[in-house]
């Protein structure tokens, strides 16, 4: 009913190689970053059999709020991206905020 990950107040998290996150058919974001806060998406290619992040069907995917920071080296893993003018974005073929 909500969103599926709440990343608050300067948190940061690394979504590489052996991690795997998983947030699907949330009726608001997937992923909620805001504050200061980070999401890095590195090697969304699975290391291991099975292990890979599926970030899709939300609304949307990924929110980038306050200062937020969203990295990213492939895009395998999430969908659609909603950000503020005070958002940072980096990575291949990133935008600038809003969006």
């Amino acid at each position: 009913q909500t969103n599926g990950i709440n990343v608050l107040t300067g948190s940061k998290v690394l979504d590489d190689n052996f991690a795997e996150i998983s947030a699907q058919q949330n009726s608001r974001a997937g992923i909620n970053v805001d504050d200061g806060s980070s999401v890095s998406f590195g090697q969304t290619i699975p290391v291991t059999s099975g292990v890979i992040s599926t970030v899709f069907g939300n609304s949307p995917d990924v929110q980038l709020t306050f200062g937020s920071h969203l990295t990213y080296i492939s895009n395998d893993a999430f969908g659609s991206v909603s950000c503020d003018a005070t958002a940072l974005i980096r990575g291949p073929g990133s935008f600038t905020c809003p969006k």
